[in-house]
């Protein structure tokens, strides 16, 4: 029996509501992108049906910007350009406008958002809003870093701005080649305001994820006499996603101490690739207790800080996790040694070494008699963990 372009192999229409709602959720959860283009062109109602499914998780790279942002063009939302004229120009234009449109809205079905790469991340920022890009990013920015001239220090931010695309975005990975390049990550220190890159002006008030991921590898390649690489990379990235009220962060490829948890968000997800000792007496538990302790306590290493409310879950991922116990007392035996050992560098001096180490005593012992270690700490093995909810690898 043939089938004309009127019929369907199928007609979902004389299922129960319950039954075609499944069958329909299962095949846009299974099949793969090229399938759900070709979906989408049958008719308005596989539109309506599975274009949040191709769009609910975007890549975007140097190689597929274009074809992404396709159709979206601001200038034609100008009135005056196609109400006038000749009758084909009108049709041409009000075309152009609906598929101006209906980009926005696809764009707007994004939950997902994988910044793979600098051209992806610039095409988001010149996609953002109608406004010209270097019109938001401000001319003293522009002037920074396209002409490599000198302007006068201060953080210079993007202009208020209400973007009109991504949204709904709640999840935003940001790629190693994203992070990998040096003019997002101007000079920067504790003592002299960076001018940050337009891209990052952009970005920083343009999206706002809910959940957030990077990879930790790229940090390895900043490096100066000024700085250490990670204070570099910490620094720099927080001009991107300082601004982004996020629940979460994971961190993929990490093979050192994480810079201080700060205690300021839901949930911190560490995945380990590698743990190198410090000293060759080393065990597993010395390694992992030191690292942890490290990452929990060293934000208060400056002077007696008041304790904060620790209410941030964290999750350490590590390759080769065997279950084996580490106790609170390897964790605070761990911590106490690297703090009184190394007390003149993490600490101002305002305080003695034996005063700093009372107000971290009793740091510990609130984080063992209040549950801490049992509702906010986990160790996992890489192979039981989930994967990332940004970018689905570990």
């Amino acid at each position: 029996m043939s089938v004309t372009s009127t019929q369907t192999l199928f007609d979902f229409a004389g299922l129960p509501t319950k039954a075609a709602l499944y069958l329909l959720d299962q095949i846009g959860q299974t099949v793969g992108e090229p399938t759900l283009s070709c979906l989408l062109r049958v008719n308005h109602a596989m539109y309506d049906t599975f274009a949040p499914y191709l769009y609910r998780k975007l890549e975007i790279n140097a190689r597929n910007n274009q074809k992404i942002f396709y159709g979206l063009n601001y200038d034609i939302d100008q009135e005056a350009q196609w109400s006038g004229g000749e009758h084909s120009n009108i049709i041409a234009h009000a075309s152009a406008l609906a598929s101006h449109y209906r980009k926005i809205k696809l764009l707007n079905l994004v939950k997902t958002l994988v910044i793979t790469d600098f051209e992806g991340a610039e095409a988001i920022a010149k996609s953002i809003h109608p406004e010209p890009f270097d019109e938001i990013a401000h001319d003293e920015v522009t002037r920074r870093y396209t002409n490599g001239v000198e302007v006068k220090r201060g953080l210079v931010e993007a202009k208020p701005m209400n973007p009109l695309i991504f949204l709904n975005v709640e999840n935003v990975g940001l790629g190693l080649s994203l992070l990998s390049e040096e003019s997002i990550f101007p000079v920067c220190n504790f003592h002299v305001h960076p001018n940050p890159h337009p891209v990052v002006s952009v970005l920083r008030i343009g999206l706002n994820p809910q959940h957030i991921c990077y990879d930790h590898e790229a940090s390895s390649l900043f490096i100066n006499e000024q700085q250490s690489y990670q204070e570099r990379f910490e620094l720099g990235l927080g001009l991107l996603v300082g601004n982004w009220r996020f629940k979460s962060c994971t961190i993929h490829q990490m093979d050192e101490i994480p810079f201080p948890c700060e205690h300021g968000i839901i949930r911190i997800r560490v995945f380990y690739t590698d743990i190198p000792p410090e000293t060759e007496e080393e065990d597993e538990v010395q390694i992992l207790s030191r690292i942890i302790a490290d990452f929990i306590d060293s934000t208060y290493w400056c002077c007696v800080h008041p304790q904060k409310d620790e209410k941030t879950k964290i999750e350490i991922i590590c390759p080769g996790y065997q279950g084996y116990e580490i106790t609170p007392e390897d964790i605070v035996e761990a911590g106490n040694k690297r703090f009184s050992g190394g007390f003149r560098s993490f600490s101002c001096g305002k305080d003695s070494l034996e005063v700093c180490m009372e107000a971290a005593d009793r740091r510990w012992e609130k984080r063992k008699t209040s549950g801490w270690f049992e509702d906010y700490f986990s160790i996992v093995a890489w192979e039981e963990a989930e994967p990332c909810v940004c970018c689905g690898m570990k």
